[in-house]
């Protein structure tokens, strides 16, 4: 609770700047290694199988639709980054061939999830569940392993090299476009992006701030996804046979 979240930050950023400037090739290389992080972060979950309890589970869809609804708004901010491959799609060296790895990857992603949560729904109690902040931390407390006490930690520093790529390919994305809307170099929108990311962040200071920039993201995720990139492919559609006929 101590921890300085700027100086935390300054560091987190410096890093971010450091892999972009090794170019896209260098932030595809991390986002390789994260994957295999992950890998061995997921079968370390099932150490909260002997202490489970599948009644938890029950009752099954005992929710209101509106409930439901209101859940898969708030899945939208997990789910969020699969719009990244309409920017990097250019830099593909066979991107039709590249298809089926997208549908690949959000499809381990949906299994990831379902996996996560039903462990999690089976170990915590509701009311419980309720009020714990991260659930998959809690989860780790109970792994015990000869060569270290306190795993959590180990998955804090794992859980950090997993975000890192995403990070860098945001704030690549944001650099992109502005050199692409106003001719202004990666190298230097890159580190002023990455302070603005900074001071943004130092800005919260508690968990409330948190929580309600996560929903504000998941929402606006949402009409981005759901919304706007099905209406921007319709208007695509209707340009593209307009200038055929042309």
């Amino acid at each position: 609770p101590e921890l300085q979240t700027f100086s935390f930050g300054l560091a987190f950023f410096l890093l971010v700047i450091f892999i972009i400037y090794g170019g896209f090739r260098t932030i595809v290389g991390f986002s390789v290694f994260s994957l295999f992080i992950l890998l061995f972060i997921i079968p370390l979950f099932l150490y909260t199988i002997p202490y489970a309890k599948p009644l938890y589970l029950s009752p099954i869809l005992s929710h209101s639709p509106g409930e439901i609804f209101n859940g898969v708004v708030r899945m939208t901010y997990s789910f969020l980054g699969f719009e990244i491959i309409l920017f990097i799609f250019p830099f593909l060296k066979a991107p039709k061939k590249s298809k089926k790895w997208a549908f690949y990857g959000l499809l381990f992603t949906t299994c990831f999830y379902t996996y996560l949560a039903i462990l999690t729904y089976m170990y915590f109690p509701e009311k419980g569940l309720e009020k714990i902040i991260w659930a998959s931390l809690q989860m780790w407390k109970i792994i015990e392993m000869p060569f270290v006490e306190r795993f959590e930690y180990i998955g804090i520093a794992a859980w950090f090299i997993i975000i890192l790529p995403n990070v860098c390919y945001y704030l690549w994305i944001s650099s992109r476009l502005f050199k692409q809307s106003f001719s202004v170099r990666q190298k230097v929108t890159v580190p002023i992006f990455a302070c603005l990311c900074l001071i943004a962040m130092s800005l919260f200071t508690n968990r409330n701030q948190i929580n309600m920039l996560i929903d504000t993201t998941a929402k606006a995720g949402l009409y981005l996804t759901y919304i706007y990139l099905p209406i921007l492919f319709i208007l695509v559609l209707i340009a593209r046979k307009v200038k055929k006929r042309a």
